[in-house]
Formats: C-alpha cells, structure tokens, sequence
C-alpha cells in the first residue's frame, strides 16, 4: 500500500507542480497581453477620467469665485440703487421746498400789490366822493344863496329851503 501511496503522492506532486507552472505561466502570459492591448487603454480611461474630475474642480471653483464676483457686484448696484433712490427722493424734497417757498413768496407779493392797489382805488373814490361833496355843497350854496335874494327869510322858511337841498341832493346822487 505504501508504494502505490508513494506513486500516488509523486503523481499529485507533479500534477501541483504542473498545475502551479502552467496557471503561473498563463497568469504571467495574461500579464503580457493585458499590458500590450488593455493596459495603455486603460491608463488612458483612468488619465482622462482625472482630467475630467480636474476640470469639474476648476469648473466649479470658477463658477464659485464668478457666483462671489456676481454677489458683490448685485450688492454694490443695490447699494448706488439706494444711493441713487435718496438722492431723488432729496432733490424732490428740496424742489418742492423750493416751489413751495416761491409760491408763498408769489402769493405775499400779490396780497402786498393787491393791498396797494386797494388802498390806491379807496383814495380815489374817497378823492371822487370829496369832489362829488364838494360840487354838490357848491351847488346847494348856489341855489340856497340864489333862492335867499329871491326871498325874505324867516326860520320856517330857512329850514324848509334846507331840507328841501338835501332832498334834491339825495335824489341828484340816485339819478347819477
């Protein structure tokens, strides 16, 4: 038994070491043609996929620093907006300050030329109405005095021939 055992064992032995040989030169056959058809290839796959990745980095670092330039650049036209807004807002205050301090102005000169013009037109009519007293008491003196040298007078008489001037007076203006 021991000699067919030994037969055995020698037979497995250079069946492993057949076996190690031949799937160590297939592995190492498999290397070689990994190398000259796969490898290059694959080199190539793994460079351009970590150029890709390298510039989706760069991509989206530029993207980021343009997002901040847009960020800053929004803040700064919001910031002049608001400039810009109180400046108009304060130019129209002041305008309108301006207007309105004319217009009173305008106004205090109409009332001071309105003023004027009034007391104007009262010191004619009260310079008219003198004259018309003046010519009326004329002429009342004329037609009293003209009235006395044709008549003798007594009280009666002269207060009747008075009222008789102021009556017709009053009559001269309403017919006038």
């Amino acid at each position: 038994m021991l000699p067919s055992l030994v037969a055995t064992a020698t037979a497995a032995q250079n069946t492993t070491v057949g076996n190690i040989l031949f799937v160590s030169i297939s592995f190492l056959l498999l290397l070689v043609c990994v190398k000259k058809f796969a490898w290059g290839n694959i080199v190539k796959i793994f460079k351009d996929r970590e150029e890709r990745i390298s510039s989706d980095l760069d991509s989206a670092e530029e993207a980021r620093v343009n997002a901040q330039k847009l960020q800053s650049q929004r803040e700064k036209e919001l910031n002049n907006a608001r400039k810009d807004s109180i400046d108009i807002v304060n130019e129209a205050k002041a305008a309108a300050a301006k207007n309105s301090q004319q217009m009173i102005d305008a106004t205090k000169e109409d009332i001071v030329r309105l003023k004027d013009k009034a007391a104007q037109d009262i010191e004619a009519d009260k310079e008219k109405a003198y004259a018309t007293v003046k010519n009326d008491v004329a002429a009342m003196s004329l037609q009293i005095a003209s009235q006395i040298l044709e008549k003798e007078l007594d009280a009666d008489t002269h207060e009747a021939l008075i009222n008789s001037c102021i009556e017709g007076l009053g009559k001269d203006h309403e017919t006038k």
